[in-house]
């Protein structure tokens, strides 16, 4: 074999184990796009200021963030299948699935709605620690002022559990957490400059270990306490009587109940507050009677409405008996002088009905945002004895 054989042998070999090698695949990009809206609460969708974070993950991962109209596009994609996550503080984030991309151009994604958090509904859990979670209790105040109209800041309230040193604070919604607590029924006291303070008691709080996450304190009867100022109103308590309506009845278990009427009449100044207020009166031994020392009350309402002198009117039928806390009073008061007092606060909220809570020990009712009355003394009729 001569050299020039040699050469053209060598290099069509070198040509032979070339072609046999695997050819070098080209990557495919392109670009995904989409657009997302924010939905609040209340109102229309957003439209502007979105900044939704977005995450691309499959193969590879891609981020970007949302122009302030919701559109945004991932540039330099590979060919793969991906998921990808919407997120923006406060609001429910969405991911998508099994996004098949095939590159060589742009995939334009349907549009998506993030729908805002209703932390008052369900408070979001600070710790995302999936295997150690806040196992924690919440509540919310309701702020009021001196004309019953509820306030939209209501933060800076102190809640206090009594017989302890833990204290929570509200935000803004009015809510508040306490993330370490006693599991039992406990007092709590709740407190901010310019209120006077509010004694809720026998507040159960869960045991921790038995709550995955979070729970919502029932306060008595409510959900959310009403914290109120003293109504920019003023009672004068004008007269209170025992009418000549007697009767004493026997029940099946051999006890008695006696019932006999009662009126009083008070006014309520100053002319034109054009809402609806409530006031009840509590009757007691003591000259100084007041919310904690009396032991019979009647509750009744103003409607501006139908009663435009702004008196508070009672005419009821009163009864004594094994049901009352304390019972058969009637006969122990007989010919003895009782004092009277009368309470009046505005009706927050709908009107429909007052917040009270009941202290189990005496069961008298404990108010907030009330102004009182003078005090009058009738002597009780040795008539019902």
């Amino acid at each position: 074999m001569n050299y020039r054989s040699f050469v053209i042998l060598s290099v069509l070999a070198f040509i032979a184990i070339a072609s046999c090698e695997s050819p070098t695949t080209a990557i495919v990009q392109g670009n995904i796009s989409g657009r997302v809206y924010l939905q609040p609460l209340k109102g229309k969708i957003d439209q502007e200021n979105h900044a939704v974070s977005l995450n691309l993950a499959g193969n590879k991962s891609y981020t970007t963030t949302s122009a302030d109209s919701g559109k945004f596009v991932l540039t330099g994609v590979e060919q793969g299948i991906y998921s990808l996550t919407y997120s923006k503080a406060g609001y429910t984030p969405y991911t998508m699935d099994n996004i098949q991309f095939v590159g060589n151009g742009t995939l334009k994604l349907y549009n998506v709605t993030l729908n805002e958090i209703d932390t008052i509904a369900n408070p979001p859990d600070t710790n995302n620690n999936s295997n150690n979670p806040v196992r924690r209790c919440y509540g919310f105040v309701q702020l009021f002022d001196e004309n019953g109209d509820s306030l939209t800041d209501n933060s800076g309230v102190q809640i206090a559990i009594n017989s302890t040193n833990i204290t929570s604070t509200t935000e803004k919604s009015g809510l508040f957490y306490f993330q370490k607590y006693p599991s039992g029924s406990y007092d709590i006291t709740i407190s901010k400059n310019g209120f006077e303070n509010l004694v809720i008691p026998q507040i159960v709080f869960p045991d921790s270990n038995t709550i995955k996450s979070k729970k919502q304190l029932q306060f008595q009867n409510y959900k959310t306490i009403e914290l109120a100022k003293p109504p920019s109103l003023s009672i004068q308590l004008e007269s209170v009587s025992f009418g000549n309506y007697f009767i004493i009845s026997t029940q099946q278990d051999g006890s008695h109940d006696t019932t006999f009427t009662f009126q009083s009449s008070s006014l309520v100044s100053p002319q034109g507050y054009g809402k609806r207020v409530w006031g009840y009166l509590i009757m007691g031994d003591s000259k100084d009677v007041n919310q904690a020392n009396y032991f019979g009350t009647i509750d009744n309402r103003i409607d501006i409405l139908s009663n435009p002198e702004r008196t508070l009117r009672t005419s009821n039928y009163m009864s004594t008996g094994k049901y009352q806390f304390q019972t058969r009073w009637h006969i122990e008061h007989a010919g003895q002088p009782i004092y009277f007092r009368t309470y009046l606060m505005w009706a927050r909220g709908n009107g429909s009905s007052i917040q009270y809570f009941v202290d189990p020990k005496t069961q008298r009712k404990v108010y907030s945002g009330v102004s009182s009355s003078n005090v009058m003394m009738y002597v009780f009729p040795t008539m019902y004895k």
